[in-house]
């Protein structure tokens, strides 16, 4: 079963399993890493997932439009 966040548009399935808990993974998703240059985990997680349904509908128009 996927844990969807549909308010963050994320699926937190993978976060929770390492974490053990709901709890737990929503904090580290939402403390800022040196890493991700002060983003939080969740932010990047949020533009991956806009950019990939971006490009997956960008995909899908140009095959209509051909």
């Amino acid at each position: 079963m996927r844990a969807l966040d549909e308010s963050r548009g994320v699926d937190l399935t993978s976060a929770e399993h390492v974490f053990g808990n709901k709890s737990k993974a929503d904090s580290w998703l939402n403390q800022p890493k040196t890493a991700l240059g002060g983003s939080t985990p969740l932010k990047e997680a949020q533009k991956l997932s806009k950019n990939h349904k971006n490009d997956k509908s960008n995909y899908h128009q140009k095959k209509l439009n051909k």
